[in-house]
């Protein structure tokens, strides 16, 4: 939910923004949202969360994603998915649903990274500690702020998150691959 919301706020910069409210089962939210886009809408954002085997089935058959961002696979709703590998198959379906000129967006840290890579045929951007977009200087303040220099391909830049914890590090990191490989620019990321 946060990198969604993220990635909105940046895109936000660029063109007319829609995307799904709070955290809201996505069954109903996802047709509901698709259904507030008008023809001015340059972006459609979606959080296509899963809990149950082949409800990403459903979701990819609403909407087919250019850029398709899998943040992590923990070890959740292991009650209908039996393990984390379960997880991994079923969110997977995502990034095995790209074309091959759309955009994979994937967390280096991850270990189901790798394998993902080899099941799509889409453009594959990395963010995490050897990713293409890294993030260093992390430090926290009173004012429960995250600050960090957020390591792009041709520039650094700092940003100021209004969050605070790591994980909300890889969710900047996961939001700004994905606006780059929209054309976001720098400023736009920042400001997002």
């Amino acid at each position: 939910t946060t990198t969604k919301e993220m990635l909105t706020a940046i895109l936000a910069n660029k063109g007319k923004t829609v995307s799904s409210l709070a955290n809201i089962d996505p069954i109903y939210n996802i047709p509901t949202t698709i259904l507030k886009c008008t023809p001015s809408t340059k972006y459609l954002v979606l959080e296509m969360g899963v809990e149950f085997p082949g409800e990403m089935d459903f979701y990819l058959w609403l909407a087919k994603p250019n850029v398709s961002i899998l943040t992590n696979v923990y070890p959740t709703h292991t009650l209908y998915f039996g393990d984390e590998k379960g997880v991994a198959k079923e969110k997977g379906k995502l990034i095995r649903a790209l074309k091959k000129n759309d955009f994979a967006v994937l967390n280096l840290m991850s270990p189901y990274t790798k394998n993902l890579i080899k099941q799509t045929t889409a453009s594959v951007r990395l963010f995490g500690d050897k990713g293409e977009i890294k993030a260093k200087n992390i430090s926290y303040t009173n004012s429960l702020d995250t600050k960090l220099t957020l390591i792009l391909p041709k520039r650094k830049i700092s940003v100021r998150l209004a969050l605070i914890g790591k994980q909300f590090v890889e969710n900047a990191l996961a939001a700004s691959t994905a606006a780059l490989a929209l054309g976001a620019n720098p400023a736009e990321i920042k400001r997002g």
